[in-house]
């Protein structure tokens, strides 16, 4: 039930009260490893849920036998893997199109076929009607060996590729814009990097190892040697130094420690009066009176004056408008 190197099916976990959420099992992608960038981090991480959109969406199968799962990681682990190595996949991700013959009797059933799936038949990554059945019977016939290029971009007529999928599915689900184009610019880094256009991490850290002055090509890194390479990692996570070797060409924007938002995101229940004193102040700040009309409150008043009223025992009590709207 679980490959601890690249996925885990994971059991529901056991209720502390009869309140808690109900959690089903899940899926649980293992095999990323923490980047250099956030903007990387970011784009790994976003086409591995859009990847779980489409699967779910298309209702794919990705299924291979654990043996060639296995050879696959020990094909990663080799050097420059990703550029030298090719790997098992899945041939059709999708059962075969109905033949001809049986197609005018079944076509009441196909017309009913939900259109995610129709239109990713008809993109070309699943069998044709001309193959035979046992492409979905479990036979050696469903897989074979692919460039991490073609697994994200595609091979030949049969095989459509995982980020056509994606954008794919971004048209299916009618994504606007902005949001397209920001997922467009970490899918063709993804993309870049699978066609070797861009260095991987271990091997940028490589060359940087053996390029240093100190290295003398015995296998021996250095104190010294491994403080640079992580002063270089700091400098490049931070956007104080360009890596085009790594990054292609994205820009990374200069992250410092003083401007870090080092508070927890906490659910705690504030008080009126506090929450009172929080909407005045924030009143007072350009942006919040540019959209208020010069800064006059919802009720009316001078500019920048907040309006409260007196309650039993003479304590005015703060004009809450912020978060309560009045008849």
């Amino acid at each position: 039930s679980t490959n601890w190197q690249t996925v885990r099916w994971k059991p529901p976990p056991q209720r502390t009260t009869p309140s808690d959420p109900h959690i089903g099992w899940r899926t649980e992608f293992r095999s990323m490893e923490i980047q250099l960038t956030d903007f990387e981090n970011a784009a790994f991480t976003v086409f591995v849920i859009l990847l779980t959109r489409v699967i779910l969406t298309f209702d794919l199968s990705l299924y291979l036998p654990l043996s060639k799962v296995d050879d696959n990681m020990a094909k990663a682990h080799q050097r420059d893997g990703l550029l030298k190595e090719k790997f098992w996949f899945r041939k059709h991700l999708a059962p075969p199109l109905a033949s001809s013959s049986s197609s005018s009797s079944s076509s009441s059933s196909s017309e009913k076929r939900d259109k995610a799936f129709e239109g990713a038949q008809k993109a070309g990554f699943v069998a044709s009607s001309s193959c035979q059945d046992h492409v979905w019977q479990g036979t050696a016939d469903e897989y074979e060996l692919m460039t991490v290029e073609e697994i994200l971009m595609g091979k030949g007529d049969y095989f459509l590729g995982l980020i056509p999928l994606c954008n794919m599915y971004l048209d299916y689900i009618g994504c606007d814009r902005e949001t397209f184009r920001r997922v467009s610019v970490y899918l063709d880094f993804i993309a870049r990097r699978g066609a070797g256009e861009t260095m991987t991490t271990a091997a940028w850290m490589r060359q940087f190892v053996t390029k240093h002055p100190e290295y003398k090509r015995d296998s021996v890194v250095s104190p010294s040697i491994a403080y640079d390479l992580m002063m270089e990692c700091k400098r490049i996570g931070e956007g104080r130094l360009q890596c085009p070797e790594v990054m292609g060409n994205v820009q990374i924007d200069p992250i410092f420690p003083g401007e870090a938002y080092d508070v927890y995101l906490s659910g705690t229940k504030m008080g009126s009066s506090e929450r009172a004193e929080l909407v005045k102040a924030y009143r007072k700040r350009g942006p919040f009176h540019a959209n208020k009309e010069g800064g006059k409150g919802r009720k009316g008043g001078k500019e920048g004056e907040t309006k409260g009223r007196e309650t039993e025992g003479g304590r005015e009590e703060k004009n809450d408008e912020f978060f309560h709207y009045r008849q």
